[in-house]
């Protein structure tokens, strides 16, 4: 019986730490980095396949440079610089999220970062498949 109760104790000591040792949830809002939305996982997979589209577009485009350490707090004016590039992105998130060409194209000068984008990408888009990748 001794045994028990130590065995016991012993479990609950571990299952404490096992809990105080996991990522404290981070809300959307004041998140940086994808890695801290693990709490939500549609804002989670959206971010992840958003941040992944944007920088294969980057790449297609020629703008491997604008890849480099981006997150959710990267400005957008500093990776889609000019118009051309804004159009194909606008096009790319209208090809796979389905948004509304019109209502990107009343809302983007709104649209501060990249978080800001996966925001209402969330609020306004219709299609949203993140297993097919």
């Amino acid at each position: 019986m001794k045994n028990v109760k130590h065995f016991l104790l012993l479990v609950l000591i571990l299952s404490s730490l096992t809990f105080v040792s996991c990522n404290e949830y981070k809300s959307f809002s004041s998140a940086s980095k994808v890695s801290q939305l693990g709490g939500n996982p549609f804002l989670y997979n959206l971010s992840k396949g958003m941040l992944k589209d944007l920088k294969n577009n980057l790449i297609e485009n020629g703008l491997k440079g604008s890849v480099k350490n981006m997150n959710l707090t990267t400005p957008l004016a500093t990776i889609l610089k000019t118009p051309d590039q804004i159009t194909k992105f606008k096009t790319m998130l209208n090809t796979i999220y389905m948004v509304p060409t019109k209502k990107m194209d009343a809302q983007w000068g709104n649209l501060g970062t990249v978080k800001d984008l996966v925001s209402f990408v969330a609020k306004n888009g219709k299609k949203f498949n993140f297993y097919s990748k």
